[in-house]
C-alpha cells in the first residue's frame, strides 16, 4: 500500500498531473513501508528489485479517512452476529469491525470485554471469541479513488462516479443481507417479502392433492412398521487400547443467518423456511420460538458436516461404543447424524450428559431452556432414558463459573465417563462444542488448564465438527492422537489438531 504525504520532500508531480491553476512544485513522498526492523530492509529491498516494471500497471490515489477511535485501541473484525440481551452488551453484525483495548483482552475474567462498534459507534460488552483482530486499515473509509495512470491530459483527474463512502455501503448492505440481519425495529418486512409470502401461499393452496395423499400413506406405513429384533451391536469387553473421540458440533444456524427467529416465524409463532440452509421444520418444544434464541437447530450444511465425519470415520475403521452428547439441540443433531454416518444410529442410544455443555459464564444473562428428553425423542432422536447424568441441568445456574472450573467440570465428566466403562472397553464419543475439544482432553494428557484469554484464542481455530482424539498407552497414559480428517469449506478455515498440542 503506498501513502502520498504533501508535506514530505521528494519527486516534484508531473504538470499533466495537476489541478487547473495549480503549480507543479508540491513535493510528495512515496511511502511504501515504514517502522518496520532493520533486519528486514534486505528482504523488502529485495522485493523491490524484482519487480518488473514494464508490466503494466494501474495508479489511483485514493482518499481515506481514519477513525480517531482507533488510537490506543485494536481493530477487531466480527466472526459471529450477537443480539444483544442486556443494555450494557453490543450488538454485533457480522461485516462490522470493534475498537477493543488490547490490555482488556488479556485481564478479562469471563470472557466479555467492552468495545466500540465501527459502524454504529455504540459502546458494551460483547463475547471476546466473537470477534478476532485484524489490520486498522480494514477499519479505514474511502471517500474517493482517483486513476492517474492510464490516459493523459488533465481529463484523467477525474473522480469516478459519486458514491457515498464504503462505511454507508457496507452499512446498507449488511442491513439488506440474509446472512446478518440486524435485530432493531429499524428493519421491516419489505414489499418483495409480502410478494413471496402471497407466491408461496398461492403455491401451497394449489399442491395436487395426491401429494397430501401419500403424505398420509407414507404416516400410516411409518406407525405400523415394526423394528426388527436384532442382537446386540457389540460382544463387551471390547480389546484393544480405549480411546475418546470429542467433536464440535456442525453449522448452526443463529451464527449463520443472525437473527433469524424474528424473520422465519409469522405473528401466530409459526416457521417459515427463508433459505434453502435453513431447517425444512423444527423440532416441537415448550417456549418455541423463544426457546430456539439460545438453543438452535444446525443449518443444512451443518448436518451435511456430521454426517460427512461419520463416514470418515467409517471409512477409517473406527467404531464406537459409547456416545455422550451435550444437551443442546445443535449437538444432538450433531451427534445422531454422526452415528448415521457410521450405520448404527438406530442400534445406539445417545447419553444426555448435561456437564459438556460449554463455558457458563458466557451466559450471564441466562442459561438455555433444553428441550427434554421426551420432547427430542418425540423429535426422532435416539436416547438413552435410563442414563442418569453425572452433572443434572439443575446445577448449570452458575453462570459466574471461572475458566479453570469450566476446565475442571469437563476434565471431571471425561474422567467419570472413562471410568464407568472402563470394564467394556471400547472407544467413546463426546460430542460438545468448540472449546470441549480442549476442555475434555487437556487435564486428561496431563495439561494444565487454560486462561480464559488462551481458549477463547484456541477456539477461533476449531471450524464446526472438528474433532479430537486421545488414546491410553500401554502404561495407562493418555495422549492425543491424530483424529479423522478435518471438514473444509470455504466459509471456515482448515482445521490442524496440533494446536491442542500448545
Amino acid at each position: 500500500m503506498a501513502v502520498c504525504l504533501p508535506w514530505c520532500s521528494g519527486t516534484t508531480l508531473p504538470q499533466e498531473y495537476c489541478s487547473p491553476g495549480e503549480v507543479a512544485s508540491k513535493a510528495l513522498h512515496l511511502t511504501l513501508a515504514y517502522q518496520f526492523p532493520l533486519s528486514q530492509f534486505p528482504r523488502l529491498e529485495a522485493l523491490v528489485e524484482a519487480v518488473d516494471q514494464r508490466a503494466p500497471v494501474t495508479w489511483e490515489v485514493r482518499l481515506y479517512s481514519r477513525d480517531t477511535r482507533i488510537h490506543n485501541n485494536e481493530v477487531h473484525k466480527v466472526l459471529y452476529s450477537h443480539v444483544s440481551r442486556d443494555p450494557d452488551e453490543l450488538e454485533l453484525l457480522i461485516g462490522d469491525f470493534v475498537y477493543v483495548k488490547g490490555d482488556s483482552l488479556a485481564s478479562s475474567p469471563d470472557g466479555w470485554v467492552e468495545g466500540t462498534s465501527w459502524l454504529t459507534g455504540s459502546t458494551g460488552f460483547l463475547p471476546i471469541n466473537y470477534i478476532e483482530r485484524t489490520a486498522e486499515s480494514d477499519a479505514w473509509t474511502l471517500h474517493k479513488s482517483i486513476p492517474v495512470i492510464g490516459t493523459s491530459g488533465r481529463e484523467c483527474v477525474e473522480s469516478l462516479p459519486n458514491r457515498p463512502p464504503i462505511s454507508l455501503s457496507l452499512l446498507n448492505l449488511i442491513e439488506n443481507s440474509e446472512g446478518s440481519r440486524r435485530s432493531t425495529e429499524a428493519l421491516s418486512e419489505s414489499s418483495s417479502m409480502d410478494r413471496l409470502h402471497s407466491r408461496q401461499a398461492s403455491l401451497e393452496a394449489t399442491q395436487s392433492p395426491l401429494l397430501h395423499k401419500q403424505e398420509d400413506l407414507d404416516a400410516l406405513y411409518a406407525k405400523v412398521k415394526k423394528p426388527k429384533k436384532e442382537g446386540p451391536l457389540y460382544q463387551f469387553p471390547i480389546k484393544g487400547p480405549r480411546k475418546v473421540i470429542v467433536v464440535r458440533h456442525g453449522e448452526r444456524v443463529d451464527f449463520t443467518f443472525g437473527d433469524w427467529i424474528r424473520f422465519c416465524f409469522d405473528e401466530a409463532d409459526h416457521y417459515q423456511r427463508r433459505d434453502l440452509n435453513m431447517p425444512e421444520s423444527l423440532p416441537e418444544r415448550a417456549g418455541a420460538p423463544h426457546s430456539f434464541y439460545k438453543d438452535c437447530p444446525l443449518t443444512h450444511v451443518g448436518l451435511l458436516q456430521a454426517t460427512l465425519v461419520g463416514r470418515a470415520m467409517h471409512a477409517s475403521g473406527i467404531e464406537v461404543h459409547h456416545v455422550f452428547c451435550s444437551p443442546s439441540l445443535r449437538c444432538v443433531q450433531t451427534c445422531t447424524n454422526i452415528l448415521q454416518g457410521l450405520g448404527i444410529a438406530e442400534h445406539m442410544p445417545i447419553n444426555i450428559e448435561p456437564g459438556l455443555f460449554e463455558w457458563l459464564a458466557w451466559y450471564h444473562d441466562g442459561m438455555p431452556v433444553w428441550m427434554t428428553l421426551d420432547e427430542l425423542s418425540t423429535a426422532g432422536f435416539n436416547l438413552n432414558h435410563s442414563y442418569d447424568p453425572l452433572i443434572c441441568r439443575e446445577e448449570l445456574k452458575d453462570t459466574h463459573e471461572s475458566c479453570e472450573q469450566y476446565y475442571g467440570r469437563n476434565a471431571y465428566v471425561t474422567q467419570s465417563i472413562i471410568n464407568t466403562t472402563q470394564a467394556q472397553g471400547g472407544t467413546v464419543l463426546l460430542v460438545g462444542h468448540a472449546a470441549t475439544l480442549d476442555t475434555c482432553t487437556r487435564q486428561l494428557v496431563g495439561g494444565a488448564p487454560r486462561s480464559a484469554h488462551e481458549m477463547s484464542s484456541i477456539i477461533k481455530k476449531i471450524p464446526y465438527c472438528s474433532t479430537s482424539a486421545v488414546e491410553e498407552g500401554p502404561s495407562g497414559h493418555w495422549s492425543l492422537v491424530e483424529p479423522v480428517r478435518p471438514v473444509s469449506n470455504t466459509g471456515q478455515p482448515h482445521y490442524d489438531w496440533r494446536i491442542l498440542l500448545s
